[in-house]
């Protein structure tokens, strides 16, 4: 009994226990911020990738736009297998393009676009702006979290747009 209650009355190795218990929460909260640091890092890369490729398909603009080359430098830059797709004036990408207007994110995400009118000899859009032929580049990829739930962070699937004018 006199062991007992003299071990009960010990301080020796409390710091231990205390910094064993501070530890465990410590490494939770460094692993929790290390976790949405990488999926940040990441779409930034695929943003980054998207948008070099909108200038891509900018510069070659006065030809047919080469989709796999702009395809492949994604991949690349982005890193893993971002899976893209293209709208060229709200159809697929490839031959003549009709002139639209360009207009808001429709409910697909995508963006909508409209037929300009002509009144006295000028082609205009509805609000003001001139016409063109518009490339919007999406990339999607998915990414695998280690701690943090994937609901947390969009599902688990990255996602980055950009539209740009080709003329």
């Amino acid at each position: 009994m006199t062991f007992l209650s003299s071990l009960l009355r010990a301080q020796r190795g409390f710091a231990t226990i205390e910094f064993a218990f501070a530890s465990i929460f410590l490494f939770g909260i460094i692993m929790v911020a290390l976790d949405i640091g990488v999926y940040a890092q990441q779409k930034l890369r695929l943003g980054n990738a998207v948008e070099q490729a909108a200038i891509i398909a900018f510069n070659g603009r006065a030809g047919t736009v080469d989709t796999a080359s702009i395809t492949t430098y994604v991949a690349a830059v982005a890193g893993g297998s971002p899976q893209l797709s293209y709208q060229c004036n709200g159809g697929t990408c490839g031959g003549a393009v009709a002139t639209k207007c360009i207009g808001a994110q429709g409910a697909d995400g995508w963006p909508t676009y409209t037929d300009p009118t002509t009144s006295n000899g000028v082609t205009s859009c509805a609000d003001g702006s001139l016409p063109g032929s518009y490339m919007a580049i999406r990339a999607t990829r998915t990414y695998q979290s280690v701690v943090v739930p994937d609901r947390y962070l969009n599902g688990g699937t990255m996602q980055q747009q950009a539209v740009v004018r080709l003329s």
